[in-house]
């Protein structure tokens, strides 16, 4: 009789730890369904463990980003609104956006190209480090 309590115990240790896990393989599945719905629930219970825990962190990483985007916009918002005095009238500090984003610099610089002007400006500053490291040698 002592071997079936102490089998009764595992098993209801046991069946709380399937409930739990069960808990958690639902909720993975729901958050899964939520921002992936062409998954079938087939396809989501097809997925190994390790996969569902990374969509899973990739969708928490989605929304910090979409978090900071929030507290980026309200940075740059009070940025625009930052105004100056000269002369004795009142001037917003930027006139135009580039000031703040160059989408054609960025979008040149996604692909790997620079602008002209930027390259000659970067030859520069190499021929100043190269002309630096002979007078003063290479940091290492």
């Amino acid at each position: 009789m002592q071997r079936n309590a102490t089998s009764n115990g595992r098993s209801g240790e046991s069946n709380k730890r399937s409930s739990s896990l069960k808990q958690d393989n639902d909720k993975a599945r729901v958050v899964i369904m939520k921002n992936y719905p062409f998954f079938s629930l087939v396809e989501i219970d097809r997925m190994p463990f390790e996969e569902i825990e990374l969509r899973t962190k990739s969708i928490a990483l989605a929304d910090l980003e979409q978090q900071n985007q929030y507290v980026q916009n309200a940075f740059i918002n009070r940025t625009v609104q930052t105004q100056e005095e000269k002369g004795g009238k009142i001037y917003y500090k930027f006139k135009e956006p580039k000031e703040l984003f160059d989408l054609e610099k960025q979008t040149l610089a996604l692909f790997g190209e620079v602008k002209e002007e930027d390259k000659n400006k970067i030859d520069d500053f190499l021929e100043r480090e190269k002309i630096f490291n002979n007078i003063f040698g290479k940091e290492e």
